[in-house]
């Protein structure tokens, strides 16, 4: 997997859902790749749904490629922050949703008492 995309990535759920850095659930498997960036993802996870700029109009990082946001990606966005902290360290944020999705098992949610 590493070889293929290394940096930071998140394996995403099958089910999609309106968000800012992406429509689907990123908080399902969180990857990373390049050890030594182990500093980068503490500081880019202290404070995961920041916004960059309580305005619009601020200074924020580009949404991923291939990332599709649900709410519209500016300053003010949730996870605009975690976003930035990769990217101002050039640490690539990728995600496996033509790869690989996770969902839960059938039935696993009908089978509680």
């Amino acid at each position: 997997m590493c070889a293929e995309k290394p940096g930071f990535s998140f394996v995403t759920p099958a089910w999609r859902r309106k968000f800012w850095l992406h429509d689907r659930d990123t908080d399902f498997i969180n990857l990373l790749c390049l050890g030594e960036e182990l500093p980068t993802y503490a500081e880019a996870i202290r404070l995961p749904m920041e916004p960059c700029s309580k305005y619009s109009a601020g200074k924020h990082p580009p949404l991923p490629p291939g990332f599709h946001s649900g709410r519209g990606w500016d300053a003010k966005s949730l996870y605009c922050r975690f976003v930035k902290t990769f990217y101002e360290r050039n640490v690539s944020i990728y995600h496996w949703d033509d790869s690989y999705t996770l969902d839960w098992p059938s039935g696993f949610l009908h089978d509680f008492p």
